[in-house]
């Protein structure tokens, strides 16, 4: 077997909760920036730009429609692969609503705006729940969806390349056969025990640091230098991260079935609820 290859000087990781406060960061940035411009007074929802807010962000949000067109209609698969649809469906959903809550300067009136106010704002959150399980299901933003055996022959084989490197630590590879313990026992529970479920993350970087102090006091006699002992870290980390795909993959691929069922109804409910307050707009 192989061994893991020692780390090379390129461009710093950046660890995942960094990124995640980097997101955290912008979303609120952007949050903050579309609220000021909504509530400045600046304009109204009856304005000329108020108004054309409204049509481009409606507009936007009937294109989200293309992409379940896409799937079926042979032509729109010619113009463009679904994976582009894809990328224009998720750019689309959130534009759209965005301007939409700019032409509407977070003020609701009628009660067929508010009922497409509110529709908006459940399909965009249905969105992102989709996206967020969408990403655990398929390999990158637009690729494949994965099968259970690939994930778990996935999580295998990281842990042979991190044994190779671990037969003197027997104290971390304790560790990682505790996690695998865990999530195989949270695996075969799924849905029946969220606590467990969701704190899976939480326990692996938990069985990261253990695993990290444990190199620290060992590295010196059992790995010989310090990249390979950062090698060794990110296979373990690897390992880590595919363990626990793999115990949560079954039962986002149940949640992921029944957010489509959900979605649809409520895209359509969005549709008919716009439909009727640009009707009622331009009537009254």
């Amino acid at each position: 077997m192989s061994a893991i290859p020692a780390a090379s000087p390129s461009l710093p990781v950046v660890p995942p909760r960094a990124r995640s406060v980097l997101v955290l960061v912008l979303v609120t940035a952007c949050a903050c920036l579309v609220v000021g411009i909504a509530r400045s007074g600046a304009y109204s929802a009856k304005s000329s730009i108020g108004y054309w807010m409204g049509v481009v962000g409606g507009s936007m949000m009937l294109v989200l429609l293309l992409y379940p067109l896409s799937k079926r209609a042979r032509s729109l698969r010619e113009m463009m692969p679904i994976r582009h649809w894809f990328a224009l469906h998720m750019v689309m959903g959130i534009l759209g609503p965005v301007l939409v809550l700019l032409h509407c300067t977070l003020r609701i009136g009628s009660f067929n705006a508010a009922v497409a106010f509110w529709s908006m704002l459940i399909v965009a959150g249905s969105g992102l729940i989709g996206r967020f399980v969408y990403g655990r299901l398929h390999a990158g933003l637009y690729g494949r969806q994965r099968s259970f055996a690939e994930v778990a022959k996935a999580a295998e084989s990281t842990l042979a390349a991190a044994s190779a490197q671990l037969a003197q630590m027997p104290e971390v590879m304790a560790e990682l056969r505790a996690f695998a313990a865990h999530a195989n026992d949270v695996a075969r529970a799924g849905l029946r025990r969220p606590i467990a479920f969701f704190r899976l993350k939480w326990i692996a970087r938990q069985c990261a640091g253990r695993c990290s102090l444990l190199l620290a006091v060992t590295s010196r006699r059992a790995v010989g230098s310090h990249q390979t002992a950062i090698a060794i870290e990110r296979a373990i980390a690897s390992y880590l991260d595919a363990a626990r795909d793999a115990a949560q993959f079954r039962a986002f691929e149940r949640v992921f079935a029944l957010w489509h069922v959900l979605h649809l109804p409520l895209v359509w409910l969005l549709v008919v609820s716009a439909v009727f307050h640009v009707i009622a707009v331009h009537m009254y």
